[in-house]
């Protein structure tokens, strides 16, 4: 049985009467002149109270007295006309709504002393508070009406309403408030006074804050209590507000929650299944049982575990994916074959003893509870981290399960015959059953360090007895890389690409072998000699194989836009460290930037101080090695504490003398609207043909596999420094377009003709995102609407983040820097809302990868 929220909300005992006796005091002296004690009754009453008679909240207040919701003082008042402070209000809403995560407080005048502290932090987080322009908070100011608006809207996701004009008293109303009072208006949860008016700027009295609760609470949370299905058949109901289940062998299908979601302890030991069910917000299971919490074919950003006694199992599985999962309790996590969990963290919050097991594939796991036992009996996890905090932890690592590289911070045990590839010891007291095929010791541990390896201290950095290692032998052709004595992977007479997502790549040099940057490492071969050490290079003497990034992120303060393969560009960075100048599609992770480096793909130069200007560290960075047959590189500063900076993207042409070549950037998609495509080239460019008729003439165009014709009428070709640009009258679509470009079209300025015909790839129509608001500054929590022309990921990211893989952006999604939401087919050409909570204020990207993109900007 599905109902609306009402229950939770009489059960929480506003223990506060609506105002918490610390905010009290500083009225004292006037309640005492008034002749009303301060302190309220503690207890529910069914006393009769003199203040409220006749009042026209008499009836909601005496049901939510009697019922011990809300509470009057000693002599028998409720002081109903009362203002509420700001903090007051905020305590109440955390209560009603289950709100216990936090953020860190950005107000200057709120402080860890404070009573409220906490709850300002939850409120932040949830993303329903705004301060003042000056950055403060005023706690103990009373809450505007207009204040409680905006509230109410942020916190229910109420879309903004033209409906404040309505109101006689609203016209010159700030801006940021005339939508959100409209809403409230809408929705019903705040009414006007006579006249037409609605008072905006007044203050919040308690029984408007009982009574605007009481409905928020009937609006802002559905509730399923009985066992059933819920949800349409077909198509997909959005549900506004937050849901909790509080019953078991409950199943939610086909929805789309915009709030949070908790599957509640009333649920017991049973199960619930979530099929098809995207959750906006955050969803917390303190129910369930050795059976399960299913997800099937879901999309959860965050998931908390917190179950209080016992352990509960969630299954993911279908095409289900999971952002990050907090685990607080004991449980058994599986990532089925088809689902993605990117970031599991065993918090600190685990009591001791505790045991999770999980099953599957998984990006990041990190552990930073103490004293706690991890059981993985099958599976791989790409990057396993053991916190300094996890001291006394073990881990154990079935037959059938592999990390591909394990960071060891504190004493911990690892058991079992499970493998593992790369291990980065950096504390003492670490014990493995098994060998890991290669290890390293941190920076800052003794290079002398040993770890207990099957009984026996083996030291750290030195070959380990049981890490077999097939040697590379090849000439010509390439060698072989071992890994666990066995054979590894023949390099080819060419190159191919770095990989940095799951499945590795291969990178060649001459006959060189090939190089992973992801789940299943790979190797590396040499020029016309075979690779060594499987899994990828060690990076060198001292240096993680995948270290734990700490402190600040760098920003490259300095770097030329343009340059000339073989010349130095000097770049210029906030942090000491290093730089790299790389292929535009590499993947921005350290791992994948040293291999890169490895096979040609990029250079890297050490920072050093710059005395010109205090606080900056520079290199002139030699660009010889890099490819003359590409253009695009991206350019990443790496901090020493093995931060990377966000990429700024750089173009180096071939010299003068050097051959023009169709550039390996090969065919750029332009403006990503459907409507620009082009050829690029290593070097600038200028017409080999007659005139800019032939020169469009020698540009056809197939649609779906068609045959080439001309290009409309109204289409331009043009050059553009290096670039054959396409530009189209009509956006194109389908799913297989292809150009060509006729051989001897284009020469270079020395006069050397491209002498190839040229055909692209085949380029699918992309996706085009529309943002249906004519603003472009929104605040921190306030979603922002948009609309897709087709099925895609639309991604809200710094406005920084350029010439990034898509790897690289849903990291930034894990990191909680950037949002995304999933748009299917039933949502295309239909508003969506792109959240924006937990972002930092500043400049963002929404974008499509592959797509266009739209600037904006979270205050």
């Amino acid at each position: 049985m599905l109902k609306k929220w009402f229950s939770g909300f009489t059960a929480v005992a506003m223990a506060a009467s609506i105002g918490l006796s610390s905010a009290y005091a500083a009225d004292a002296s006037a309640e005492k002149s008034a002749g009303a004690a301060v302190s309220p009754i503690a207890a529910a009453q069914t006393v009769s109270l003199s203040d409220v008679k006749g009042h026209w909240a008499e009836a909601t207040i005496r049901s939510y007295v009697e019922k011990g919701v809300v509470q009057g003082y000693e002599n028998g008042t409720f002081q109903p006309d009362r203002t509420i402070a700001r903090a007051e209000f905020v305590v109440l809403v955390n209560k009603l709504f289950h709100y216990e995560n936090m953020a860190e407080v950005t107000f200057s005048d709120v402080s860890g002393g404070d009573w409220f502290y906490q709850d300002v932090r939850k409120a932040e987080k949830a993303g329903y508070i705004s301060g003042y322009a000056d950055g403060t908070f005023r706690a103990n100011a009373p809450i505007t009406r207009q204040e409680m608006a905006v509230l109410f809207a942020k916190l229910l996701k109420l879309p903004d309403s033209n409906a404040a004009g309505r109101f006689a008293d609203t016209a010159n109303s700030p801006t940021w408030s005339k939508g959100a009072i409209g809403a409230v208006a809408d929705a019903k949860l705040m009414n006007g006074y006579e006249a037409n008016a609605f008072r905006p700027e007044a203050n919040v009295t308690r029984a408007e804050a009982v009574t605007v609760l009481e409905r928020a609470a009937a609006l802002g949370q559905t509730v399923y209590d009985k066992a059933g299905t819920y949800g349409p058949d077909t198509g997909v109901e959005v549900v506004r507000g937050s849901v909790t289940i509080q019953a078991a062998d409950v199943t939610l299908r086909n929805m789309e929650i915009e709030g949070d979601l908790l599957l509640d302890k009333q649920i017991g030991e049973g199960d619930v299944t979530l099929s098809n069910v995207k959750v906006r917000g955050t969803t917390t299971v303190r129910g369930g049982g050795p059976n399960s919490i299913h997800f099937e074919d879901s999309v959860m950003l965050s998931i908390i575990v917190d179950k209080a006694t016992g352990s509960v199992r969630i299954v993911a599985n279908g095409a289900t994916q999971i952002a990050d999962i907090t685990v607080q309790s004991s449980a058994k996590i599986e990532a089925e074959a088809g689902s993605k969990i990117d970031n599991v963290t065993l918090s600190e919050a685990l009591p001791k003893n505790s045991h999770v097991e999980m099953v599957g594939s998984y990006e990041s796991v990190n552990i930073v509870a103490t004293n706690i036992v991890v059981d993985i009996p099958k599976g791989s996890i790409k990057d396993l981290n053991v916190s300094g905090k996890a001291e006394g932890s073990s881990v154990k690592l079935g037959s059938e399960a592999s990390i591909l590289t394990l960071i060891v911070n504190a004493a911990t045990s690892i058991l079992g015959q499970g493998k593992v590839q790369n291990a980065q010891i950096n504390a003492t007291g670490v014990s493995m059953e098994k060998a890991p095929e290669k290890t390293t010791v941190g920076s800052g541990v003794p290079a002398d360090t040993t770890v207990k390896i099957g009984g026996s201290d083996v030291q750290a950095g030195g070959q380990a007895p049981e890490a077999g290692g097939g040697s590379g032998a090849g000439s010509g052709a390439g060698g072989s890389t071992g890994g666990e004595n066995n054979g590894g992977s023949t390099g080819g007479d060419s190159g191919g690409s770095i990989d940095g997502e799951n499945n590795g790549g291969s990178t060649g040099g001459d006959n060189g072998g090939s190089t992973g940057g992801g789940n299943n490492g790979g190797s590396t071969g040499g020029e016309n000699n075979g690779g060594s050490n499987g899994g990828g290079q060690n990076p060198g003497p001292g240096v993680p194989v995948n270290p734990l990034p700490t402190g600040d992120i760098p920003v490259i303060v300095q770097a030329p836009y343009r340059g000339t393969v073989g010349d130095s560009v000097y770049v210029a960075s906030s942090m000491a460290g290093s730089v790299y100048i790389v292929n535009y599609d590499v993947t921005r992770s350290f791992l994948v930037l040293e291999d890169a480096v490895k096979v040609g793909k990029a250079v890297k130069q050490q920072l050093v101080a710059n005395t010109v200007v205090q606080g900056v560290y520079s290199a002139n960075v030699d660009t010889a090695s890099l490819s003359k047959s590409m253009v695009d590189f991206k350019i990443i500063a790496l901090s020493e504490g093995y931060q990377l900076s966000n990429p700024s993207s750089i173009q180096l042409f071939a010299a003068p003398n050097d051959p023009l070549q169709h550039s390996k950037d090969s065919f750029g998609a332009g403006e990503f609207t459907n409507k620009r495509v082009q050829f690029n080239f290593n070097k600038s460019i200028v017409n080999n043909l007659a005139d800019a008729s032939a020169l469009k003439a020698a540009v056809t165009y197939s649609r779906d596999g068609g045959e080439f014709v001309p290009l409309a009428t109204d289409d331009k070709v043009e050059l553009m420094n290096n670039a054959v640009v396409i530009s189209f009258a009509k956006p194109y679509t389908g799913a297989n377009n292809r150009w060509k470009l006729a051989a001897g079209s284009v020469k270079d300025a020395q006069g050397n003709v491209f002498t190839e015909e040229r055909i692209t790839y085949n380029i699918p129509a992309r996706a085009i995102v529309s943002k249906m608001s004519y603003a472009s500054s929104f605040r921190a929590g306030e979603p922002i609407t948009v609309r897709l022309n087709m099925p895609e990921t639309v991604y809200l990211i710094p406005a920084g983040l350029t010439w990034n893989t898509k790897f690289d952006i849903e990291n930034e999604v894990v990191a909680k820097r950037a949002t995304k939401a999933i748009i299917d087919a039933s949502e295309v050409d239909r508003d969506v809302e792109l959240p924006t909570e937990g972002l930092a204020p500043g400049s963002y990207r929404i974008m499509v990868y592959a797509g266009n993109d739209i600037f904006v900007t979270i205050r």
